[in-house]
């Protein structure tokens, strides 16, 4: 547990974290992962000792560049085998190549010639600890990837397809029988168009269910999710009745390109 990130600058003190390096939580105050930042802090931080800058690790004290790198390792020699379990089931799944963006990083392959010298996170662990506050519904509805980092550094080396995206989430730990993923079936005959798009910009729970349906996907541990990006969805709500009743999933968001699914954290 003292490797977990905690995402303090979205949750504050309530028990949220990471075990990995999702880009857009670290992007706080720091340069965010674009291709001109990272060029610029690429030779700032050239070891974990500049990660962080207090007591604990959180989003609020770690630099991407040198988080990355840690945690990457550290996930490869825990959790190798499971990636490629995991990498089979989703080529099985989305019926095309299925690659890491981490796995380009220091190889001279060719084909993605800006992962070669960025470093994006492997699929990485999200961590809700049981609490009471988390009966309510305190998780923002949300779409995933509206901005591509992948799409961003690959530029014009690759034919990348922007609309085609989809995320997995595998459930590792469910806290409780109804845990799951709460999601918006849009419902066309309830509202106009225009309303549909102002829903999908801002993702307001109050007023998605005007012309959205809430359904809820319960998690089966062991078992992944696979949506598509633009899907409105949440964290669920779910009774905490138990200190060990805790919510940790594995997941990533993928982009495609070149005839080949490119999954990031």
């Amino acid at each position: 547990r003292d490797n977990w990130i905690h995402m303090n600058e979205r949750a504050g003190g309530l028990p949220v974290f990471m075990y990995g390096t999702y880009w857009m939580y670290l992007a706080f105050d720091k340069p965010w992962p674009s291709k001109r930042n990272m060029e610029l802090l690429r030779h700032k931080y050239k070891d974990i000792g500049n990660m962080t800058h207090g007591k604990g690790r959180m989003t609020s004290n770690m630099e991407y560049g040198s988080s990355v790198k840690l945690y990457n390792q550290e996930l490869r020699e825990e959790f190798g085998d499971l990636y490629e379990k995991v990498k089979e089931s989703l080529k099985e799944e989305l019926g095309g190549e299925v690659v890491f963006a981490a796995d380009y990083f220091g190889k001279e392959d060719g084909e993605f010639r800006n992962l070669e010298k960025y470093e994006f996170g492997l699929p990485g662990f999200n961590l809700v600890i049981s609490h009471r506050v988390f009966e309510q519904e305190v998780f923002q509805a949300h779409v995933d990837g509206s901005w591509n980092p992948i799409i961003d550094f690959l530029g014009r080396d690759a034919k990348c397809w922007t609309g085609n995206r989809v995320t997995f989430t595998m459930s590792i730990e469910s806290a409780g029988r109804d845990a799951g993923l709460d999601y918006w079936d849009i419902d066309n005959e309830a509202c106009d168009e225009t309303y549909v798009r102002e829903q999908l910009n801002d993702c307001d729970n109050a007023r998605l269910g005007k012309c959205f349906e809430k359904k809820r996907l319960v998690y089966k541990p062991g078992h992944m999710v696979i949506h598509r990006g633009s899907l409105i969805h949440a964290v669920g709500n779910v009774p905490m009745t138990n200190n060990d009743d805790n919510r940790i999933t594995l997941q990533a968001f993928s982009v495609f390109c070149n005839d080949k699914w490119i999954f990031f954290f």
